[in-house]
């Protein structure tokens, strides 16, 4: 069964990691405004706890790179791609490329300062995938 499937399907969830407020509050707006129910967190440790227990439910992981913790965004993306290697992950950070990073299938890298369609994009790339899914 399609989590898409019908208008009482529940959504599909995403995990948010941002330290910045303004920036968590803006990109939750987003991923809701896109469909997805969104746990977010302002320290990857936090947001790696939670997915600890929900796992099986999320599809997308959003996270930026530097935060505060034991954990950066970078390190809890790793743990939970090996955890669940179906999982969209995208990582952002003003302070790497995207080449420096673990290439990976479901891997997306926004530059900061990045625009809202780039954000867009990835959460209907990973929707689309979901539906797909769900209809095979």
């Amino acid at each position: 069964m399609s989590t898409l499937g019908s208008a009482s399907a529940t959504p599909p969830t995403a995990v948010l990691c941002e330290d910045e407020e303004l920036v968590r509050e803006l990109v939750r707006d987003v991923l809701e405004m896109e469909g997805f129910s969104v746990a977010s967190f302002s320290t990857a440790d936090a947001g790696w706890d939670y997915l600890q227990n929900h796992l099986n439910e999320v599809v997308l992981l959003v996270s930026d790179i530097r935060m505060p913790g034991r954990l950066d965004g970078i390190d809890l993306a790793r743990l939970a791609a090996n955890a669940c290697p179906e999982l969209h992950v995208v990582l952002s950070s003003a302070y790497c490329a995207g080449a420096d990073l673990p290439q990976r299938d479901h891997s997306f890298f926004l530059s900061k300062p990045w625009k809202l369609e780039h954000l867009i994009q990835v959460c209907h790339k990973t929707m689309e995938e979901l539906k797909s899914k769900g209809d095979s």
